[in-house]
């Protein structure tokens, strides 16, 4: 006996089936990292940072006087300007809204 099943039922089934993970995704590197990310904010940064290569993000416009803070900034912490923004930017940025933002990887 054939069963014949109605378009309904099929495009319900093959949703359902479709949001389910399979075996090999419930223990995927992605699953696990995403279940196990760090939780204080100084642990985000760095793995933040480290989970994949850099990108320009942003060009960031700034007075001279902003500029001027910054070349002194950096100067006097013997540290790049790109070092500074990721010092002081990321890390402000990571504690406001860092657990709201899966660490993603690639």
């Amino acid at each position: 006996m054939v069963r014949v099943r109605t378009p309904r039922q099929s495009v319900d089934e093959f949703i359902n089936a479709a949001e389910k993970p399979s075996p090999e995704e419930a223990t995927s590197p992605q699953t696990l990292q995403e279940q196990s990310e760090p939780q204080g904010t100084k642990e985000r940064v760095r793995a933040r940072a480290k989970s994949s290569r850099k990108v320009g993000a942003y060009t960031i416009q700034a007075t001279k006087s902003q500029k001027a803070l910054m070349d002194y900034a950096a100067e006097e912490l013997d540290i790049s300007k790109a070092k500074l923004l990721e010092r002081y930017f990321f890390t402000t940025l990571e504690e406001k809204f860092g657990d709201a933002v899966p660490i993603r990887e690639q």
